[in-house]
């Protein structure tokens, strides 16, 4: 329990001593006034000690590590949550140089070096690798600080951590689906291309490589103007200009253009498809965030000359096959 003081103020204090210089014997005085002393220093001293068990509670609801040290870097406090982290032996700590936190030189900055830019800066921020003493490696962000008294004098060292190993693997796993997703959409059977709102080619996968020859090396970052070339031999608008734009001038450039949603679906020659022209059907559609906003636009091509040339000899044989029984002077 929190030490309780005697009801104590100014006015206690001016009525004491207003008291003493009343009275006429010197020993009197003498004591009364060690009395005094020694009461005002007790109670300075409960008000430090509530203050010191204060600010102690204080850190031992953060949830992050505190670590305090001297000037020559030896830890005086840790807080609950550096003691839980179990980054040293939890009755080892005080006393211990803050290099038992452990070195990982190859992924940030040693102890010492953090400990002489602190000393020699006033401050030092960085991702570091603490070891425990299981082996264990703890990555975390350290925020360090020289601490002064009231004249400005350096009297301490303050160290906050934050363990990002959580953080960390949730970064690693972003980083894996988003090279899935990427290895997915790279291997789809149908060319398939991308582009942000600032009309800036962001995805050009295998299957439109082989489609065009173009390597998705020399295609992304480019305007998406420079895919037409690669279909039709001159910069033109495109479907994906259709749906980002709803440009309905753009809809006499395809046959068959449908519209779905968000979606259009169109039929177009390309002149330099097969090095002698070939029909593709194309796709596009908006791309959004989870919060449903543009963010850009995709669109699948399928080359779709094989078909075309079955419709055309198909046609061909019909109206053939039509003419014939028109001029044939035999009736079935």
């Amino acid at each position: 329990m929190p030490h309780t003081a005697p009801p104590f103020s100014k006015t206690d204090v001016l009525t004491r001593l207003k008291r003493m210089l009343d009275d006429d014997d010197p020993e009197q005085l003498r004591a009364d006034l060690r009395d005094l002393i020694d009461q005002i220093q007790w109670r300075a001293g409960i008000e430090d000690q509530d203050l010191a068990r204060q600010q102690a509670l204080v850190l031992n609801q953060i949830q992050d590590c505190v670590t305090l040290t001297d000037l020559n870097g030896t830890i005086t406090y840790v807080n609950r949550a550096q003691k839980e982290a179990r980054t040293l032996p939890h009755d080892a700590a005080l006393g211990q140089p803050v290099a038992a936190y452990g070195d990982q030189p190859e992924t940030g900055a040693t102890q010492q070096e953090i400990f002489t830019a602190t000393l020699t800066q006033g401050a030092w921020q960085g991702r570091v690798v603490n070891v425990r003493s299981d082996g264990t490696h703890v990555p975390v962000n350290l925020r360090t600080a020289l601490i002064q008294d009231e004249a400005g004098q350096p009297i301490a060292l303050a160290g906050i951590a934050t363990d990002i190993t959580e953080q960390l693997q949730a970064e690693q796993a972003l980083r894996t689906s988003r090279q899935q997703l990427a290895s997915l959409i790279d291997f789809l059977p149908d060319a398939t291309l991308a582009i942000d709102l600032d009309q800036r080619i962001i995805l050009w996968n295998k299957a439109i490589e082989v489609m065009t020859g173009i390597p998705a090396a020399q295609m992304l970052g480019r305007r998406h103007d420079a895919y037409a070339v690669a279909f039709y031999g001159e910069r033109r608008p495109t479907l994906l200009d259709f749906v980002l734009g709803d440009d309905l001038a753009l809809a006499a450039q395809y046959d068959d253009l449908m519209l779905e949603g968000d979606a259009a679906t169109a039929e177009a020659f390309c002149p330099t498809l097969h090095h002698q022209g070939g029909w593709i059907f194309g796709k596009a559609s908006l791309l959004r965030d989870p919060s449903g906003n543009v963010i850009g636009a995709i669109e699948t091509i399928r080359d779709i000359t094989e078909r075309k040339r079955a419709e055309a000899a198909h046609r061909q044989s019909r109206d053939l096959f039509s003419l014939f029984m028109r001029h044939s002077p035999v009736y079935i």
